[in-house]
């Protein structure tokens, strides 16, 4: 276990940050990882919420899921060497989830397997989106494919544009309190769910728009209690999941491509 006043030795001694090593230290600003660490695993540093800078080594080989989740960090580095990025034994992928001050994310050119364009970490094998920022603008350039679980959670975003580009959005890639408009031309949505930062008030979100593009809808959308406008694009069959989330959706403005044959609206209901 580490603590505020933890300097990880630099004389070779240690290859592994284990999990939940430096967790919840609220004393911890910064810290410079030692030249000899191959691997942070999941949880390392989650939670520690006044930590704003991090040095990665050149020796860094793996990144665990949520490794610096839920810290004040306003920018990352990604080192040459890294290889693997996330975790398959925690729920949360993304190393740098709830990172709601994360400006800033960059790649070093050297790396072969990683990138970032436009703030947003990206794994060019898949084409999966790891990881956004405050910043990020999602590329329209066929290099983001996948959007991952919890690649957006706990950031500033006040509205998010998924391009057509994207074939995918995972579960739980979105969690974000503060979004008021999701517009969205990804084929597949496989689940949709906002919070609200707090379980008695309303998630934000008040305006959704569906491109054409989008083809499928499941899984659930939860919690869209405040939605006031959704447009509907030519290729979307079925909403029955949002509707039965929401006991006001008859307040809600829906508005329909002509090129949709699937849905219609009658007596301003969503048939």
């Amino acid at each position: 276990t580490g603590c505020k006043t933890s300097n990880i030795p630099s004389d070779g001694s240690v290859e592994i940050i284990g999990r939940g090593a430096f967790a919840y230290c609220d004393g911890l600003t910064s810290i410079n990882i030692a030249d000899s660490v191959k691997a942070i695993n999941a949880g390392a540093f989650e939670y520690c919420t006044n930590l704003k800078t991090v040095s990665l080594p050149n020796s860094l080989t793996y990144i665990g899921g949520h490794a610096f989740g839920d810290t004040g960090l306003t920018s990352v580095t990604i080192p040459k060497n890294v290889t693997t990025i996330g975790s398959t034994d925690i729920y949360e992928f993304n190393p740098f989830s709830g990172c709601s001050d994360l400006e800033t994310i960059s790649v070093s050119i050297l790396n072969k397997r990683y990138t970032s364009k436009n703030n947003c970490l990206i794994d060019t094998y898949s084409k999966t989106l790891i990881a956004g920022s405050n910043s990020s603008v999602i590329p329209t350039d066929g290099s983001v494919l996948i959007i991952g679980e919890f690649a957006f959670s706990g950031l500033k975003i006040e509205s998010l544009y998924i391009p057509a580009a994207v074939q995918e959005v995972e579960e739980k890639a979105i969690y974000l309190e503060q979004l008021t408009t999701l517009e969205i031309h990804a084929n597949t949505v496989k689940s949709l769910t906002m919070v609200s930062a707090s379980p008695s008030s309303k998630p934000p979100l008040e305006n959704i728009i569906f491109g054409d593009e989008v083809v499928n809808v499941y899984v659930g959308i939860g919690a869209f209690s405040n939605l006031k406008s959704v447009y509907i694009g030519a290729g979307l069959k079925d909403l029955t999941n949002l509707l039965s989330e929401n006991k006001n959706f008859k307040n809600i403005n829906f508005e329909i491509s002509a090129d949709n044959p699937y849905l219609t609206i009658t007596n301003s209901l969503l048939i």
